[in-house]
């Protein structure tokens, strides 16, 4: 079973200097060991993330990405739902495997 990241960046993460845009914005940022860095501003109610290049907002390139992977929701309160979409491998967020289909808060912005 594929598990989560650790909490800490490996040694071989080195962080690029974020724009001006990106340190004035919500911002979602995607690590992966095998492909780079992918920092996203949440500028969208709701943004589709999956490896399909249709239908995607936001693509993401593995093995372990599904075509559509998961929905994002930035609620007009502040609030950020997370659903899985039936993935192949999941959903993680810290150390909990989302149940596919079910929407989660992960907080607030």
């Amino acid at each position: 079973m594929i598990r989560p990241f650790l909490r800490r960046c490996p040694p071989c993460y080195h962080r690029r200097p974020l724009t001006v845009d990106q340190r004035a914005s919500d911002r979602l940022i995607f690590f992966s060991e095998e492909h780079p860095l992918q920092v996203v501003i949440l500028d969208k109610e709701v943004l589709n993330i999956g490896r399909a290049e249709e239908n995607q907002d936001i693509i993401l390139q593995g093995r372990r990405v599904s075509r559509q992977h998961l929905r994002l929701e930035c609620k007009p309160d502040g609030h950020i739902y997370v659903t899985d979409l039936g993935s192949t491998n999941g959903t993680w967020v810290g150390d909990t495997l989302l149940v596919p289909d079910t929407q989660v808060d992960v907080g607030s912005r």
